[in-house]
């Protein structure tokens, strides 16, 4: 069980020495919390997280940053063109 914060992702600087930065793509002031079972949730686990009302949710966080920063790019070349005509 691990706890995300302030998840981001960049295209530049990807140097990890130049420091935390980038755009967020989580609301930063949510927390993921994942959690990784071999087969199925303990049920003293799954009592207490619908207790606090948790929503589960499958994803991946490298493809949903990546998802992102693809989008940025096209919206950006979609932009660049319509500057140039």
């Amino acid at each position: 069980m691990t706890f995300d914060f302030n998840l981001r992702c960049r295209r530049e600087e990807l140097n990890l020495s130049k420091g935390s930065h980038g755009e967020f793509f989580i609301d930063p002031d949510l927390a993921v919390l994942e959690v990784k079972v071999d087969h199925s949730v303990p049920l003293w686990l799954a009592r207490i997280l619908q207790r606090l009302e948790c929503e589960q949710r499958s994803a991946s966080k490298f493809c949903v940053s990546t998802e992102m920063l693809a989008e940025e790019l096209v919206c950006g070349d979609a932009e660049k063109e319509t500057i140039e005509i």
